[in-house]
């Protein structure tokens, strides 16, 4: 019996330690597959194009793809036939495949493209022991998302939408885009500056935002917001729910800074409070705020610098300027000027056939581009003023795309966003913009005139026209009117006097009469023609050239300005002279006993001088001046005087405009936060928003694209605060449906796996 009991229990013990081996094997046989897996998405990051074969609409595999990839040590990877396999170890190798899976775009998303979200991974494992396979499957269905394609506004770490000021009562809109941050969205009114008390000042509105979303964090709204849903319904996000979670802005912060180490209060940290709780969701929101609870998972993506750079075929690193930098330092950059209608470069960069410029250097861009591009930067990017929107070409539109407003332009209500933003279509009124930097992307508000050329340029022609014409009724109806004729025509007027002597002699039979003049009237015409062209020059002399005024040189004026004018100025020889005469008379007695008479006639005249010049002329003056406005006081003289001409509120039909800033284009950046930079979490006013050099007040930055701040690498911070401006911030619906079918993808995408299914996989591992 005891015999029997123990060859029971050995056979149970092999059985059992088999069992234990075929376990061990498939775990470590699947632990191959998952390499192959985590590879592939590995392969992804640095090959936003990367497919090894067709998938077909049964998610079965078709036919091999031909790919670039980038080789890892002990991993074979073959550019033609689909091949994608590596030997990992003593033991271990896998075949893994990735496909795009046929899907319809589903047309109700309109900032998503359905056909493009979704990949199938799948990958073989194979663990060989002592001349015997196992081998097990993964397979993956993985998401695939381009946040700067579905949302106006993406950060990797805290999505801040408090922007403005504590004594600014005007409002920030965002509308028509998804707003996403990966560990917490902040939304309110700017209330305090500092962590102190203060107004309440510049408001957040969101117009036609399908969702607002966070992967990892909660949605704080700290005041009510107004939000009107996609397809119509006007709510209000109310700040009770955050209210209800006790947020200590004094501490502890959590870990989001490098390494885990906790950024500080005023220096972009959040309270462990703020990223370890969700403030809950009202039941009629929760289909467009979506939290941790409900996540969207975007997953912060590193910038693939050598995929651009191939793409490029090289390195672009000049021409170069001096530039200031973020620090406040001047350093050199690559600067991509491409002109626009006010400036035309003569020698604009060259976009490569692919569209990608690469840079290892700091770029600056500005103007128009003349087709799509993608602009990368292993280092920052400075937006140097009005970036990519040329308007239609039409009169109505001659200035490119300045906004006209209903009424006051800090309010929401007073522009409408289905017309004025919808009318710009891509490849005509603006080009497909990608702007990628591996640090920042910064918006430069320091040059006056690339800022606000569009609206402060059609002003100075009008004050041209305005002291010249000594009329600012007729001056406006031409050049501030669309429709106006732009010409200039003007008069003025001086009198000249001049004398002529006449003698007679009577007294006797011998008398006689005699007569002459000492008149010099062609001397004094002379005269008086200098005076009266002197006198219709003097007020725009005066404009130019006063230190109150736009401060340009006198130097600059008689040398480049008066040659233009002088040609222009004739004496109007039809105009009536007006002639004026008085007369005075003397006698005297003489020996002979006669008497002379003396009579002297005063003669005045009034000469009258013109100027008449045409469009072209009007324009090519106005270029001139605009060119050689380089004093920043002169520009801001220009612009003050350009927001007093406005008002309060806007008008149709005219040239007169609200200084905007207009840049078009998806500008995505990888640059974190910095812990030297202000950033004061909350509805606080002191924060840096990547933005530099406000020299001027009260303008608007008018953002048509989206913002994407991944925020994986650390960069060097500024340190001080910054006072933003008002924003209006519309998503391009067109960005989503725009693919680069035949060639490369060009948008950073993130990727989250939807689902993981571990497989048996008898057979099949050498073809697969």
């Amino acid at each position: 019996m005891l015999l029997l009991i123990l060859g029971g229990l050995r056979n149970f013990s092999s059985h059992r330690i088999q069992s234990s081996i075929r376990e061990w094997n498939n775990l470590k046989a699947e632990s191959a597959a998952e390499s192959g897996v985590s590879l592939i998405l590995a392969e992804l990051g640095q090959n936003l194009s990367l497919e090894t074969h067709v998938v077909n609409a049964n998610l079965t595999w078709g036919n091999a793809k031909n790919y670039q990839a980038k080789s890892f040590d002990g991993i074979h990877v073959s550019n033609n036939g689909g091949d994608f396999s590596g030997v990992l170890g003593s033991g271990y190798s896998f075949h893994a495949r990735c496909g795009c899976i046929p899907y319809a775009d589903d047309p109700s998303t309109r900032n998503v493209d359905e056909s493009k979200a979704f990949l199938l991974i799948e990958s073989i494992g194979k663990y060989d022991s002592f001349g015997k396979a196992t081998f097990r499957k993964i397979s993956s269905v993985v998401n695939r998302r381009f946040p700067a394609k579905e949302c106006l506004l993406y950060d990797g770490q805290v999505l801040s939408v408090v922007f403005g000021e504590t004594t600014n009562t005007g409002t920030n809109v965002f509308a028509d885009g998804n707003l996403y941050g990966h560990l917490g969205v902040e939304v309110g009114r700017v209330t305090r500056s500092n962590f102190s008390g203060g107004f309440s000042g510049t408001d957040q509105r969101f117009e036609n935002v399908e969702k607002i979303m966070s992967g990892k964090g909660g949605l704080f709204f700290f005041t009510s917001i107004a939000f009107k849903i996609l397809n119509g319904g006007e709510k209000s996000i109310d700040s009770a729910g955050t209210n209800r979670i006790p947020i200590s802005w004094d501490g502890p912060y959590g870990p989001i800074g490098p390494n885990n180490v906790p950024y500080t209060k005023g220096k972009g940290g959040y309270p462990e409070s703020f990223l370890n709780n969700s403030p809950e969701i009202p039941s009629d929101l929760k289909d467009y705020l979506r939290d941790k609870n409900n996540p969207t998972i975007m997953n912060p993506a590193y910038l693939p610098l050598d995929y651009f750079k191939n793409i490029a075929g090289g390195v672009t690193n000049g021409p170069m300027i001096s530039h200031k930098n973020y620090t406040g330092g001047m350093t050199e950059m690559v600067v991509l000027d491409f002109g626009d209608a006010i400036r035309p470069v003569s020698n604009p960069p060259n976009i490569p056939s692919g569209g990608v410029i690469y840079s290892d250097k700091d770029i600056v861009i500005r103007g128009n581009p003349s087709s799509k591009i993608t602009v990368v930067s292993a280092k920052g990017i400075y937006v140097d003023g009005d970036f990519n929107q040329k308007g239609s070409g039409s009169q109505a539109e001659k200035y490119c795309f300045p906004q006209d407003y209903s009424g006051e332009p800090k309010k929401p209500e007073n522009f409408n966003y289905q017309g004025s933003y919808k009318k710009m279509t891509p490849g005509t009124q603006y080009q497909v913009a990608r702007i990628m930097a591996n640090e920042r992307v910064v918006f430069d508000y320091g040059d006056i005139k690339l800022c606000f050329g569009n609206e402060l340029y059609p002003y100075l022609k009008f004050r041209i026209a305005k002291e010249l014409m000594n009329d600012e009724t007729k001056a406006s109806t031409s050049f501030l009117n669309v429709g106006g004729d732009e010409k200039i025509e003007a008069t003025a007027t001086e009198d000249y006097s001049f004398t002529t002597t006449t003698t007679s002699t009577s007294g006797n039979s011998s008398s006689g009469q005699s007569s002459g003049s000492s008149g010099n009237e062609s001397e004094k015409k002379n005269e008086a023609l200098a005076k009266a062209k002197d006198k219709l020059v003097k007020s725009l002399r005066e404009y130019l050239t006063k230190s109150d005024s736009l401060r340009i040189p006198q130097a600059t004026y008689d040398s480049d300005f008066k040659p233009l004018l002088d040609p222009h100025i004739q004496e109007d020889t039809a105009a009536n002279p007006n002639v004026r005469t008085s007369s005075s008379s003397s006698s005297q007695k003489n020996s002979n006993g006669t008497t002379t008479t003396t009579t002297t006639t005063t003669t005045t005249k009034t000469v009258t001088v013109k100027f008449f010049v045409d469009a072209a002329w009007s324009e090519d003056f106005g270029k001139k001046v605009w060119g050689k406005l380089t004093e920043v006081e002169g520009q801001k003289k220009l612009y003050s005087d350009q927001i007093a001409k406005f008002g309060s509120s806007d008008r149709s039909n005219d040239y007169l405009f609200f200084p905007e800033l207009s840049t078009v284009g998806m500008f995505i950046s990888f640059g974190k936060r910095s812990p030297q930079d202000t950033f004061c979490a909350g509805p606080d006013v002191a924060k840096h928003f990547e933005e530099m050099g406000r020299v001027v007040p009260d303008f608007i930055h008018r953002l048509y694209g989206s913002q994407t701040a991944f925020r994986v690498n650390d960069v060097t911070g500024a340190g001080t605060t910054y006072d933003p401006p008002i924003r209006k911030k519309v998503y391009d619906t067109e960005f989503p449906k725009i693919w680069d079918e035949n060639g490369p993808i060009l948008d950073i995408p993130t990727y989250g796996i939807l689902s993981w299914k571990k497989l048996a996989a008898p057979s099949g591992f050498s073809s697969f």
